[in-house]
């Protein structure tokens, strides 16, 4: 469909009264089998489609939305943001939940600031909003492709292929955040965060070695009425790590 003048990639399953919003990390794909690492077909195929309504997109630049430019610029989130609300609303969903893991964490973050009278739930896993040194350092770490975990590589590969240069775009992603932060170090001011109004679920994983600890907790001090699930001996994709039960407390979060 085009949105904003460039041509995305969504999916939408199932025929339930309650619409919800999923929205992969960075180079995730959304329509990739199940068994890959940056699906979230988990997520989309574990919800009830009796209940809900599921909608997801790939992001401009990623997954099937590749020919779609992305322009790793100051920007990017807030276009981001915009893409998915507008996609939602040609859609015709006037109000909706969201769910996003990592980068798709952050552009639900900015969708409920924004577009705060639309969402009415917010899950988000593996987000962040602290870019400091520490932070940086982090994702600098899978500049070097000998540190990336082999399961992950190998749903890069299986999907953009061994030769495609998805390398390059986790570095001029990562390369841009430090254009999209504040002087502060800061993807979200204060005042933004504060605007969110939809009831919100926070989840990090104790093993979790690319997004610390830090930003779970300044992400709740920052939301009102938010609160993190911490989860046990789970990584950074603990959404798949533990599809079923992360699926259930979804969905029971949803419905509450």
């Amino acid at each position: 469909m085009e949105i904003n003048d460039v041509k995305l990639c969504y999916k939408v399953i199932g025929s339930g009264d309650h619409v919800v919003l999923l929205m992969p990390g960075a180079a995730g794909e959304v329509s990739i089998p199940a068994s890959c690492e940056l699906s979230l077909n988990p997520q989309l195929e574990g919800l009830d489609q009796n209940i809900f309504t599921l909608v997801a997109f790939d992001p401009r630049g990623w997954g099937w939305s590749m020919d779609a430019r992305r322009e790793y610029k100051e920007e990017d989130l807030i276009t981001d943001a915009e893409d998915a609300a507008a996609l939602m609303e040609r859609l015709g969903f006037e109000k909706y939940s969201v769910f996003g893991f990592c980068w798709g964490g952050n552009i639900a973050l900015k969708l409920a600031s924004t577009y705060n009278t639309r969402v009415i739930k917010l899950v988000v896993s593996g987000a962040f909003s602290l870019i400091n040194r520490g932070q940086m350092q982090q994702f600098e770490h899978l500049f070097d492709i000998r540190n990336w975990s082999p399961r992950i590589l190998e749903s890069f590969q299986e999907f953009y292929g061994a030769d495609y240069s998805a390398f390059d775009h986790y570095v001029r992603f990562v390369e841009s955040l430090n254009f999209m932060s504040s002087d502060d170090g800061m993807l979200f001011t204060v005042k933004e965060l504060n605007k969110i109004s939809a009831c919100t679920m926070l989840h990090h994983g104790n093993d979790d070695e690319l997004t610390g600890m830090e930003q779970a907790k300044h992400l709740q001090q920052t939301i009102s009425g938010s609160s993190v699930v911490h989860w046990e001996n789970a990584a950074h994709f603990l959404h798949l790590q533990y599809a079923s039960k992360f699926n259930e407390m979804l969905q029971q979060f949803l419905l509450s």
